[in-house]
């Protein structure tokens, strides 16, 4: 979560940005090698490590709903809990003013 002067100065913000992506580009670099390379997703197979491919994406709410729910990963929000119903003293009394 960025700080909270980031949320008000968006040039602020957008520079951080830039500085992070160019971080992330030379770590990039460093770490392969090749200068020209630059950084994307690269999926890891953990068994072999080599490189995998996506070869499909699920787009429908529904279904993607319908597999997490299955796979016990949705996150279904708790009902919020009723209202007290003793709001306020028992012997309020609207008393109306001349202002």
């Amino acid at each position: 979560m960025p700080r909270i002067y980031f949320r008000y100065d968006r040039r602020l913000l957008g520079d951080l940005c830039r500085v992070a992506a160019g971080v992330i580009t030379e770590s990039f670099h460093v770490l392969l090698g090749q200068p020209a390379a630059e950084p994307g997703l690269v999926i890891i197979c953990p068994d072999c490590r080599d490189p995998m491919r996506i070869v499909a994406f699920i787009e429908e709410p529904r279904v993607v709903r319908a597999i997490l729910e299955h796979l016990s990963l949705w996150d279904t929000p708790r009902p919020r809990p009723p209202l007290p119903a003793d709001v306020g003293p028992a012997d309020f009394e609207y008393v109306p003013c001349e202002d």
